[in-house]
């Protein structure tokens, strides 16, 4: 089975405690056998309105065919 979680938080080289929780729970499906991608959207813009919707939704669809 493929699972894509879609999170806001995530660690990164510059934040690696940021949404720690998050990684556990998708390093505990993936040693379960799961499939297991992690999209980040990235926030920008005017008052942190997340950006770029549209590449993230193709990027969901191409992935299902």
């Amino acid at each position: 089975m493929h699972i894509l979680t879609i999170s806001e938080v995530y660690p990164s080289k510059e934040k690696p405690q940021y949404g720690v929780f998050i990684k556990q729970q998708v390093d505990e499906l993936k040693c379960l056998g799961y499939d297991v991608d992690v999209l980040m959207p990235m926030r920008g813009g005017r008052n942190g309105d997340i950006i770029e919707t549209h590449g993230y939704f193709q990027c969901i669809f191409k992935n299902q065919r």
